[in-house]
């Protein structure tokens, strides 16, 4: 038998060889080419026995097949990680996808609510005279000239179309913004009678019960007015509604009036000289008198989408209008909203984005015109943080480009952008939860959004 020592050795030698060789071999030849290899390496170096070269090459393959055994195991443990891995990856990325929400306002295919309120608009049209008012406990009128003679009747042809149905409208007979008498109908059918004087109601709605249901029906209202003893007769649709004298007052204008909230179209006004059953005014609203009538419209709040805008119009001091999107947030995630938008005309105030977990808890990270930027934070039936106004210098007009609203919220804490300009960080409350993302804008001011993005992270 040989030195141990040296066979030893010679294992080694097979050994380096081996690995030589793999690593020469990525492909690697199969083991029966290999083996051959490893004896004739040893035919080169040594004067051992076949017998023995042999049972040295049997256990350098054994361990050879050992390592290969294990290496296999090694790459599929790697490949069932890294498609682990990768699958919570894809997940949460889809999850991410499915989360962004994106608003270009190419259409209203998200559903925003629009807003259409007006504190009242007059307007001409398909033959009427169209009444819309919509601030409660407000009245509204519009009339014109006329020589009454001492015995005389008008005539008011109107529909009631839709409102609230505790709300007045009909005949107005008056001297100016001052003096006035005023015949009045509500939907419901009843009707009363009132004077103005000097400022003051000196006789307050006097109500009848119900004469005739107006809603949705043509109505006659008719006044029968004698000027010489101040007396008038009150009809609608032909029944005597009421009937009494009124206090002294130099009538020299005929017209209507609207009160509350609701829309009324009138359609045709007529005054009789009852001693000669002579018209002597009429107007059946075919067509627009400027001459005759103020057409006028004064909104609330009014929006559309146009042109890639959410176009936000407001006419409300001390009021804030929004339209918002479901869109949960919990305290525990993290998300980028982006708001980009600019302001058209009106006075400098606050319009940006709102986060909202109902209609009594928001915050409101809030941008003017001029730059400034803060938050507040609304609870129950107040604000009870407002805080001081940061001048970031970036000023915004129909005429400027876009102001970029960023908002970056991190495990319930609030970092507040304008174009890249720090405004501030502040903390959620601690159980305060989002459930809506939306924009605003408040008092008198015309807006326009043009996209908002939320972004999870």
């Amino acid at each position: 038998m040989k030195d141990k020592s040296k066979e030893e050795k010679i294992l080694e030698e097979i050994r380096k060889r081996v690995l030589d060789f793999e690593s020469q071999n990525q492909e690697k030849e199969d083991l029966e080419s290999l083996r051959k290899a490893n004896i004739q390496a040893l035919n080169e170096m040594s004067s051992l026995s076949q017998e023995e070269i042999l049972r040295i090459s049997f256990q350098v393959r054994k361990e050879f097949e050992a390592k290969e055994a294990r290496r296999k195991r090694l790459i599929v443990l790697c490949f069932a990680i890294l498609i682990v891995i990768s699958g919570i990856w894809i997940i949460r990325f889809l999850n991410k996808q499915n989360n962004t929400f994106i608003e270009t306002f190419d259409d209203n295919s998200k559903n925003w609510s629009l807003y259409d309120d007006v504190k009242y608009e007059r307007k001409i049209e398909n033959g009427s005279y169209v009444f819309q008012t919509g601030n409660d406990g407000w009245c509204y009128w519009d009339a014109n000239n006329v020589n009454f003679p001492d015995y005389f009747a008008v005539e008011l042809t109107s529909v009631w179309e839709r409102g609230e149905k505790k709300s007045e409208y009909g005949i107005g007979l008056y001297q100016d913004d001052a003096n006035t008498i005023c015949f009045s109908l509500f939907p419901d059918g009843e009707v009363s009678f009132a004077q103005y004087q000097n400022d003051n109601w000196v006789i307050d709605n006097d109500w009848t019960g119900r004469i005739a249901n107006s809603e949705g029906k043509e109505n006659l209202q008719r006044v029968e007015i004698r000027r010489s003893t101040n007396q008038f007769k009150y009809f609608v649709n032909s029944h005597l509604a009421k009937e009494g004298t009124f206090l002294p007052i130099a009538l020299n204008k005929v017209g209507f009036r609207s009160c509350g909230v609701q829309r009324v179209a009138f359609k045709s006004l007529k005054v009789i000289d009852l001693n000669t059953n002579s018209t002597i005014f009429s107007d059946d609203f075919e067509t627009t008198r400027n001459d005759r009538w103020t057409l006028k419209k004064e909104i609330k709040a009014i929006s559309e989408i146009k042109d890639g805008q959410y176009i936000l119009e407001t006419n409300e001091v001390d009021k804030c209008f929004y339209a918002a999107q479901y869109y949960t947030i919990t305290p525990s995630q993290d998300v980028d909203i982006i708001l980009k938008m600019k302001s058209l005309q009106g006075i400098t105030s606050d319009f940006g984005l709102t986060l909202i977990q109902d209609e009594v808890n928001f915050y409101s990270l809030d941008y003017q015109n001029n730059g400034k930027a803060r938050y507040t934070l609304y609870e129950g039936d107040k604000y009870t943080i407002t805080g001081a106004y940061k001048n970031t210098k970036i000023e915004s007009s129909e005429q400027l480009p876009v102001v970029t609203m960023k908002v970056e919220i991190r495990s319930g804490k609030v970092s507040y952008y304008i174009n890249e300009t720090f405004v501030e960080a502040f903390s959620l409350r601690n159980d305060f939860l989002i459930s809506k993302v939306g924009i605003r804008a408040c008092d008198e001011q015309k807006v326009a959004f043009d996209e908002l993005q939320i972004i999870p992270q």
